[in-house]
């Protein structure tokens, strides 16, 4: 079995964060590990500052046209310490009014559009 840090299947949000990879790239990969019969474990990162909900959805669809290609899933919610010194560049907002108290805050960046 293969871990993949996919992170998003947005390619904006990967560009924003940095992190060098390329999803038609991502997605040759995972069609070539399924033909040679590798398992794949993907990991996904949902909340990161420069995601919304468009970009969300983006993963949504990259994982759904690559199903037969991901054998594990692991999803996970980006979180930051409130007092780290990016945080101040952020401001919060509510994106779920459900019981879950621990999922109703959301990141945005100050002067940037809503998410």
């Amino acid at each position: 079995m293969l871990n993949l840090g996919l992170e998003s299947g947005d390619q904006m949000v990967l560009d924003d964060l940095q992190k060098g990879t390329d999803l038609e790239e991502a997605s040759l990969a995972l069609k070539n590990l399924r033909k040679a019969g590798i398992a794949t474990y993907v990991y996904l990162l949902f909340g990161t500052p420069p995601e919304g909900m468009i970009e969300a959805r983006r993963t949504l669809e990259f994982v759904t046209k690559h199903h037969e290609c991901i054998d594990f899933l692991n999803l996970a919610i980006f979180n930051m310490p409130i007092y780290g010194p990016e945080a101040q560049q952020i401001q919060t907002k509510t994106f779920y009014e459900g019981t879950f108290p621990f999922m109703r805050v959301s990141i945005i960046r100050k002067g940037g559009a809503g998410s």
